[in-house]
């Protein structure tokens, strides 16, 4: 009962059909865009379902990847995947973020690949980040077409500034279940699609079987090392500021900072001898880290720092996945983000003492 008054309220607000001054409007229109990202953000989605997903990278129908996925509330997920030019399958479960892969031996714990992840469909916008997705993106909310037979709400997430991509969202009106997505680029007063994510079948029902979850079987693994961050001293921070007084030589930003992005945490790491700097910058949707270090990049490293085969132009689809390594002073800078190449090499440029 409580969906359907949000969605009539949704519906209502969209149509023009609530008549208010402009100011009024606005704040109600930016309330309703926070109650729908909030809503489908939501992790303990109540609705249990099958399907089958489709991801598409860069418009290549080709090389789509179908999952045959089973979700029970409020965040169990069973994955079948069916990788293209390949026979074999891929059975995988994903529980609260964790994942576990399905061998001759049984289940085995294994974080699961990031296109894995993606078959839920389900955003994760942060308060913060969503505060800059509202200033640095054009926001818009109506009713959708029908897919797969189902009735649904148009997202759209626009960049305001060139060369940044966006995101739209075609929303289950009844369940609040993500139908389809897709991410693009404005580019040259254009668009074009770098990855599309669907259902192209979706069956809602009352309950599944147990046996899809069934982890009785999981085989640890034989040696566990322990994990990296219960072997490092890591302290975080809010401000280059705070951070600063952490540390003995000067933490480095570049000045000016792009167009809409904002410094989001800064994290001091020590393992063993060595101070490492982890600056992080977000525009809400497209994010870059900085990492600096005194003495020069360890050699396994060396090798990011020519980006030639890194496409200049374009995005990555990922979160971070495009890696710069360069050496300025005295210190060592790694630039990881889902960046264009060239937005890397001028970051770098620009990198300069923040205190100074």
């Amino acid at each position: 009962m409580k969906i359907k008054f949000e969605l009539i309220l949704l519906v209502f607000l969209f149509l023009g059909i609530v008549h208010a001054h402009a100011q009024t409007d606005a704040v109600a229109l930016s309330d309703s865009l926070r109650l729908v990202i909030t809503r489908i953000c939501d992790k303990k989605q109540t609705s249990a379902y099958e399907g089958i997903f489709v991801l598409i990278h860069d418009q290549h129908p080709q090389k789509a990847v179908r999952c045959k996925v089973w979700f029970r509330p409020p965040y169990f997920y069973r994955l079948q995947f069916q990788l293209p030019h390949r026979q074999q399958k891929i059975d995988a479960l994903l529980r609260d973020g964790k994942g576990w892969i399905k061998t001759a031996n049984g289940w085995r714990p294994r974080p699961l690949p990031h296109f894995m992840k993606m078959a839920t469909l389900q955003p994760k916008f942060e308060a913060r980040y969503l505060q800059l997705i509202m200033q640095n993106y054009q926001l818009t909310l109506r009713p959708g077409e029908i897919l797969i037979g189902r009735p649904t709400l148009f997202l759209e997430i626009k960049p305001k500034y060139p060369q940044r991509f966006g995101l739209r969202f075609w929303i289950d009106r009844e369940k609040w279940v993500v139908l389809k997505r897709q991410r693009f680029i404005v580019q040259n007063h254009s668009e074009k699609s770098i990855m599309e994510q669907y259902f192209e079948q979706i069956a809602f029902r009352s309950s599944l079987p147990d046996s899809l979850f069934d982890l009785s079987e999981v085989k640890e693994m034989a040696s566990v090392k322990k994990p990296l961050r219960a072997r490092i001293d890591e302290k975080r921070f809010r401000t280059i500021e705070q951070a600063q007084e952490a540390v003995n030589f000067p933490i480095y930003s570049p000045q000016p900072l792009m167009q809409g992005f904002h410094l989001m945490s800064v994290r001091i790491v020590k393992e063993h001898h060595r101070q490492i700097v982890h600056t992080h910058y977000s525009d809400g949707l497209m994010n870059f880290s900085i990492f600096q270090f005194r003495g020069k990049p360890p050699r396994r490293w060396q090798r990011f720092s020519n980006l030639s085969e890194v496409p200049s132009n374009l995005p990555s689809c990922r979160r971070r996945q495009f890696i710069f390594v360069n050496h300025k002073d005295e210190f060592t800078f790694i630039l990881v983000g889902n960046l264009p190449r060239r937005w890397l090499e001028k970051i770098f440029a620009q990198l300069q003492p923040s205190l100074l």
